[in-house]
């Protein structure tokens, strides 16, 4: 059996997908990726990051608005 984790400190997400810190924790905080919490520690399971290589646009991905009025 592989001795693969389950869930990954934002640190190594970040790290794992080459992106910033701050893209991931912003990814978490806008649920574009699926996380939890285990108290101050914001952890994202493997599957969320296998997911987002599949599918690489859906990190920071800007929200459709209007033109400025």
């Amino acid at each position: 059996m592989e001795n693969q984790r389950l869930a990954y400190s934002v640190a190594e997400a970040a790290e794992a997908l080459g992106v910033s810190q701050w893209l991931m924790r912003e990814a978490c905080r806008l649920r574009q990726v699926h996380s939890f919490r285990v108290g101050r520690r914001i952890l994202i399971p493997r599957d969320a990051l296998q997911q987002l290589l599949t599918n690489p646009g859906e990190i920071g991905a800007a929200e459709d608005v209007g033109p400025a009025e």
